[in-house]
């Protein structure tokens, strides 16, 4: 018997539920590694996600620990059992329905709201002591600082037009990963998935990576601040923008470091749209764990930083 079912079935066994040959179908697992499983026993279903590299247990366990406290507020699924040691965590599954096709349904707004008041209660978690402080733009710096050294000069010229953002007036817990494969709607509630990078931080990360990466209008935003607001103050809007910025050009490094090679030397004016990209990714024509997929979804992410402005603003000492 493989080492998953082997896994499923005593985190099973240790919420009194009796299988002896659970189903486990794989699903997507995100950017960290983690393997993910669907659990079938009869008609019930759970979540089962194992990390298997040694060198995340003790970031395991407190994911783990976070993952139930936002579990308990209800904007993560609800932790079930756990195996600290084999770095497995079993949770409730979540059936869902496709996210971006309600969000271009009439029915978008409101989800937006519910996404914006989920992400509210999640910013005024009280966070475990176990939980560190997290600073994004500390991750992008020092990817930019090796892709500077011979990348392609649209990198360069990216690094240039963030400027530094100050220390914000609060600090929150936060996911700082919310791409549309970690945001999961049900049909009426939404949760949060894919916890590993979450961290002690700014909330206004946690918003701008939910505009950037939904591609949302001035509409679609007002949505989501409204739903915020129900649960926690905004950030204000020049706060906001700047932070978007600095997600464009962290979600852009991450993925020009993933292709493991320089990128081709494009000139940042014809950089990829993001729905461009996109839409070859829906498509099948682009795939983002190839050498080229990488490339052009970075380019596409740095593409959308020279769309909101094209005036250099600072300078890479500067950025945080």
């Amino acid at each position: 018997m493989n080492e998953p079912v082997v896994i499923a079935r005593e985190l099973l066994a240790s919420i009194g539920v009796a299988a002896a040959q659970p189903e486990l179908p794989p699903m997507h697992g995100g950017r960290s590694g983690a393997l993910t499983f669907r659990v079938e026993v009869g008609s019930q279903a759970y979540a089962l996600r194992i990390q298997p590299e040694e060198r995340f247990t003790k970031h395991f366990s407190q994911l783990a620990e976070l993952q139930s406290l936002a579990g308990e507020a209800g904007v993560a699924p609800a932790v079930l059992a756990v195996d600290d040691r084999r770095r497995a965590m079993l949770s409730e599954h979540i059936p869902t329905e496709p996210l971006i096709g309600t969000l271009r349904s009439s029915r978008g707004l409101e989800l937006l709201s519910r996404i914006g008041q989920q992400l509210g209660i999640l910013h005024e978690l009280t966070p475990p002591q176990s939980l560190a402080d997290r600073c994004p733009t500390v991750r992008t710096r020092e990817l930019l600082q090796e892709l500077c050294s011979d990348g392609p000069e649209f990198v360069r010229r990216a690094a240039v037009s963030v400027t530094s953002l100050e220390p914000g007036p609060k600090k929150a817990v936060c996911h700082l990963d919310l791409n549309p494969t970690n945001i999961l709607f049900d049909g009426e509630g939404v949760r949060f998935v894919d916890w590993e990078t979450a961290g002690i931080s700014d909330p206004a990360f946690d918003l701008a990576t939910v505009i950037n990466l939904l591609m949302l209008d001035s509409a679609s935003r007002g949505a989501l601040l409204r739903g915020y607001a129900r649960s926690t103050t905004p950030p204000t809007e020049a706060r906001l923008e700047a932070a978007r910025r600095h997600v464009y050009l962290g979600y852009g490094a991450e993925f020009l470091r993933l292709a493991g090679a320089p990128a081709p030397d494009w000139k940042s004016e014809e950089l990829p749209a993001l729905a461009e990209a996109y839409g070859e990714i829906a498509l099948g024509k682009l795939d983002m764990a190839t050498q080229h997929g990488q490339w052009r979804l970075g380019a596409a992410y740095l593409g959308e930083l020279f769309r909101m402005g094209r005036e250099p603003l600072g300078n890479l000492s500067g950025v945080r």
